[in-house]
């Protein structure tokens, strides 16, 4: 599933331009603000970011940021007037549903391998002391982790309670790949709620990168021993 990044610092597009995405079967998170874009972009857990450009003296330079951290990273940015040349896909106000859905399609072309995200659903433990939650991996990136609960009531419960409180600290916790666990230590990016405002997505953003996509194949098989000979053969 593809993850979108929407930057509305006036929220004036942002939630049509939702719309559009989610039925196109994309996660979207929106952000009001520079600094929140700022957060979740540093995860490199999204694959396409659309920028209602209000401001371009605020908005481009954090266009230019992100494509500095992500090369080749895809931008959709929507202008009001004139409609410069740059490294975007460009879109001019009013939005139409149409031209915005086949902007989506082209910037969601590219290879997720360009800035190494990948979808995956593994185990992971995250932890502040001795305080524990048990959850899964949903997405991950050399920067960053995208979790979610398990599926039951319980679990649902626990990550709740665990994030909601701690939203501004670091962590540390181990994720369960087919060869082996391997530790991360890092900060929460960001949280997206449900519409019962329970915690159901939350970012980390990891202290160093990580280049660890080697150990999301599993291990491969041993190959069995040849049996030896029959005597006399």
């Amino acid at each position: 599933m593809n993850n979108v990044l929407v930057i509305d610092r006036e929220r004036t597009s942002g939630y049509l331009v939702k719309s559009i995405l989610l039925g196109r079967g994309c996660r979207v998170s929106l952000s009001p603000t520079v600094k929140d874009a700022r957060l979740k972009a540093h995860t490199g857990l999204f694959d396409a970011l659309v920028v209602d450009v209000g401001e371009p003296e605020i908005e481009m330079p954090l266009i230019a940021e992100i494509q500095s951290l992500l090369p080749g990273f895809p931008v959709i940015a929507i202008f009001r007037d004139e409609v410069p040349s740059g490294p975007w896909i460009a879109l001019k106000k009013p939005i139409r549903i149409a031209s915005m859905a086949d902007a989506v399609r082209h910037a969601l072309g590219r290879s997720q391998g360009t800035w190494n995200r990948h979808d995956l659903d593994v185990a992971a433990t995250v932890q502040v002391g001795a305080e524990f939650t048990e959850c899964r991996v949903s997405a991950l990136s050399r920067q960053g982790v995208l979790l979610t609960p398990k599926a039951d009531f319980e679990s649902l419960r626990r990550f709740h309670e665990f994030f909601h409180a701690r939203v501004d600290r670091g962590f540390e916790g181990r994720i369960a790949f087919p060869g082996g666990e391997e530790e991360f230590h890092g900060h929460a990016a960001y949280a997206e709620m449900a519409p019962d405002s329970k915690v159901r997505q939350v970012a980390l953003a990891f202290d160093a990168d990580h280049d660890w996509f080697s150990l999301l194949a599993p291990p491969a098989a041993e190959t069995p021993a040849e049996p030896a000979p029959a005597p006399g053969v």
